[in-house]
């Protein structure tokens, strides 16, 4: 008769069986040093080249797709390693953060759309042959805007800014359209009540879209960064005002997570709110523990949110965990490399991939601190060595 398993030890072998799986598929090479620990940041290969503000989007097969607005990198999770696809049909690259938009589709595919100097253009990629075809063109050129997959499928696009000919300088815009894939066309609905371009927008669990942060370039030259917050109603097609922001500023520099309970983490700087829609509200998170601009945010598998790297005048490689339960912040493991402006998405199973980005450390030329590195980060955690069964 075989004596049970006690508890603990069972536990732990579970983990350790878990751990050589993760190993398997990540980095064979790390995981036979004795006494591994598979917890925090790994490398995996290189980008074909150093890029900077990649957006990222993972696919349905488990690839990702990172692109700059002009050229397509595939990461592929099972030979742990990037591949060079076919360049976006026009450059959607306006040279700064997030001028372009990135969006899943439900059929898989992916819309990108704007930026590039606020052209009209949008395209699909198509994962299964891996080139992009362009589709309708959107109603009004924009960059810096913001997109959302809504529940239906169709796809919002808000705000931004465009190119005034008669003032002869960037105008920022409240109008909204909406892409159907169905119809591969572009659609106007109605506007936003505060023209903003760098915004969020996230679907909330009923449907609509909640609108935060950004920035307002006025008239003289000088930049604000409004409070006020909006929600849409695809029902509708009608921006509503609700509660304003505590007090956290956001621009492209920050992030907005959507909480397994629905709510949304906001960060920026040091400071962090979260935005309750059943109490329609915000209310401060405890501070960050180092200020960080230019950073990530991503939601683990078990409701803690990872932040990664970041701007402070210099670059960082530091991590921390936000706790929902707790309402707080802790500082994790690091990186294998300080960056920020980088790119990341989720590869399912609370693995992260990081890359490229910048590691400059405010001196010598930025140009020359781009990064073609990458690293994924694990929250599984065992001893790998040693185990005895007790």
């Amino acid at each position: 008769m075989r004596t049970p398993l006690h508890h603990a030890t069972a536990t732990r072998l579970r983990t350790a069986l878990r751990a050589l799986a993760l190993c398997a598929v990540i980095s064979p090479a790390i995981c036979v040093a004795q006494n591994a620990v598979i917890d925090g940041f790994i490398p995996t290969s290189d980008l074909p080249s150093r890029q900077l503000d990649l957006s990222s989007a993972t696919l349905r097969t488990g690839k990702v797709l990172m692109t700059d607005g002009q050229n397509v990198d595939i990461y592929d999770p099972a030979t742990r390693a990037f591949s060079a696809g076919a360049p976006l049909m026009v450059s959607h690259n306006g040279g700064s953060p997030a001028t372009f938009s990135t969006t899943l589709l439900a059929d898989g595919r992916v819309l990108i759309a704007g930026g590039g100097q606020g052209i009209a253009s949008a395209e699909l990629f198509d994962p299964t042959s891996g080139i992009s075809s362009l589709t309708a063109s959107l109603n009004q050129g924009r960059q810096s805007h913001s997109a959302v997959r809504l529940l239906d499928g169709r796809v919002l696009l808000t705000g931004g800014e465009v190119w005034d000919d008669d003032a002869g300088r960037w105008q920022q815009v409240a109008s909204s359209e909406i892409y159907d894939p169905q119809s591969a066309q572009f659609v106007a609905t109605g506007s936003m009540n505060h023209p903003r371009l760098f915004a969020f927008a996230n679907l909330l669990q009923d449907g609509t879209v909640l609108i935060s942060g950004g920035l307002t370039a006025n008239a003289d030259g000088s930049i604000s960064y409004p409070l006020t917050v909006e929600v849409f109603d695809p029902a509708t097609g009608i921006f509503s005002d609700t509660a304003d922001m505590a007090g956290v500023h956001l621009t492209s520099t920050s992030t907005a997570t959507t909480l397994r309970d629905g709510r949304i983490l906001f960060t920026s700087g040091a400071s962090a709110e979260i935005y309750d829609p059943v109490l329609a509200n915000f209310s401060p998170a405890g501070g960050l523990q180092e200020i960080r601009n230019y950073h990530s945010a991503h939601l683990l598998p078990d409701g803690k949110v990872l932040v990664v790297g970041g701007w402070n005048g210099t670059t960082t490689a530091s991590t921390e965990l936000f706790d929902p339960l707790t309402g707080s912040f802790a500082l994790s493991g690091s990186m294998l490399s300080p960056r920020h402006r980088h790119g990341a998405a989720s590869l399912g199973g609370g693995r992260i991939l990081v890359a490229g980005g910048s590691n400059w450390d405010g001196t010598g030329n930025f140009g020359d601190s781009y990064l073609d590195s990458a690293e994924i980060y694990t929250s599984d955690a065992v001893f790998m060595d040693g185990f005895d069964g007790h």
